[in-house]
């Protein structure tokens, strides 16, 4: 269950920048915030960098948000282009770490430059020791996986660690996954859920499944299958497969929660679209033992689950 990639809103992780902060007029355009935690800048002073749509912003294996630049009185703007690609780049390169690590994000990924790993990595780490917990975050992810430079588990491990101390939920959570899987640290499964936790009360689905089934298998804390229900639900509810296919299993066999092949179908079949692939086998084996009435009842509760936005599921 290594997950190495979690991109959540990419605006988590490189932060706020106020107006206030700004002695350059020509670079408050560029001030960004993170709409979800309200970074409190004056209506029409500022810009929301943001992955958009539930399943971009919590799918952590190997994908990615979709960045687009949004002014908050609504008027929406390309996600790269040349003006503000230039306005990036000039406050990069007047040391403002936000700007620098959002370049180390375009670079890494090739949008509006071409793509390049040491770039990414020059202005990743430029940020990284201005002591920015984005630009550390993800210049621990290119030493975790080569890219740019020399591949390093202690050197992902140790810049993983300065984001996580910071409270950067992606820090938290890919340290956690390295305690996880004994990568750049001795392995350590109370460690790992010690980093699950800070980052899953950041609300970081992938976090909060891996702790279900922490608990689920008593991995670093005591067992708990009720604890395990209630951290699946919170995953499940944010349209996270493993969460849902978590939280099916345990209804299945009835393991902190009363037994019910129609809720256990229901997760089951979301989390297979979802892209949990293995969840097809439970769901399958459940409808077997089902009357076309329970059948029918877990695909509607499914479709109105789905498109409620996991808002109303049970």
């Amino acid at each position: 269950m290594f997950h190495p990639i979690p991109f959540v809103l990419l605006a988590t992780f490189l932060g706020c920048s106020h107006t206030s902060d700004v002695t350059d007029p020509s670079l408050a355009q560029i001030v960004k915030v993170h709409s979800s935690h309200g970074c409190d800048v004056p209506q029409g002073k500022r810009v929301v960098l943001a992955g958009y749509g539930k399943a971009a912003a919590q799918n952590d294996i190997l994908g990615q948000a979709n960045v687009g630049v949004t002014y908050v009185n609504g008027q929406s703007l390309p996600p790269v282009n040349a003006e503000t690609l230039a306005l990036y780049r000039k406050a990069a390169e007047k040391g403002r770490a936000v700007e620098q690590a959002y370049l180390g994000y375009l670079y890494q990924n090739g949008k509006g430059v071409p793509q390049s790993d040491s770039d990414a990595v020059a202005w990743y780490r430029k940020a990284a020791d201005q002591g920015h917990a984005g630009g550390q975050a993800f210049l621990g992810y290119m030493y975790q996986r080569g890219r740019g430079v020399p591949q390093s588990d202690s050197d992902a491990v140790a810049w993983y660690r300065k984001a996580a101390e910071q409270g950067n939920v992606m820090g938290q959570f890919n340290l956690g996954q390295m305690y996880a899987n004994g990568l750049g640290v001795p392995q350590s499964d109370s460690d790992a859920v010690a980093w699950f936790s800070k980052a899953a009360d950041q609300g970081h689905a992938g976090a909060q499944a891996l702790l279900g089934f922490k608990y689920r298998h008593g991995k670093g804390v005591p067992q708990s299958d009720a604890q395990a229900v209630a951290w699946y639900r919170r995953a499940a509810e944010q349209g996270h497969a493993e969460g849902q296919k978590g939280l099916g299993l345990m209804y299945a066999n009835g393991l902190g929660v009363p037994q019910d092949a129609v809720k256990a179908h229901m997760w089951e079949n979301l989390a297979l679209l979802n892209g949990a692939a293995t969840a097809g086998a439970l769901r399958d084996e459940l409808a077997k033992k089902m009357t076309p009435a329970q059948l029918s009842q877990a695909q509607a509760m499914a479709q109105t689950c789905r498109t409620s936005n996991y808002t109303t599921c049970e």
